[in-house]
């Protein structure tokens, strides 16, 4: 979930966690594209989002109103 500790300036928002693992259909088996799960021995979150692998460090990302975000 994004949030924000100054939310009058902030464009950030609250996120349902079960849009965190939504994914457009063309993205659906991309290689660089990995779910991870809430159970996942490094997540730390506690539920299970998607993370980019090519950036690094790899980052959490999600796909919202057709555009990519990142967490």
């Amino acid at each position: 979930m994004a949030s924000s500790s100054n939310l009058a300036e902030s464009n950030r928002e609250w996120l349902p966690i079960e849009e965190l693992t939504n994914v457009s259909a063309s993205y659906q088996n991309h290689l660089q594209i990995r779910l991870i799960t809430a159970d996942y021995p490094t997540n730390q979150w506690g539920y299970a989002y998607l993370r980019w692998e090519v950036m690094h460090p790899t980052t959490p990302i999600v796909w919202r109103n057709d555009r990519w975000y990142i967490l």
